[in-house]
């Protein structure tokens, strides 16, 4: 496997991670703004 120089580790290490794809059910959706607006 590809390690780089750490840089996308880094950046997650930071970040915020947010699902994502053609997968997500309005339900999940819901979940996650409910959760981003409880923040």
């Amino acid at each position: 496997p590809f390690y780089g120089n750490g840089t996308s580790e880094r950046l997650f290490d930071i970040g915020l991670c947010l699902p994502s794809g053609p997968t997500l059910t309005d339900e999940d959706i819901r979940r996650v703004v409910d959760t981003i607006r409880a923040i």
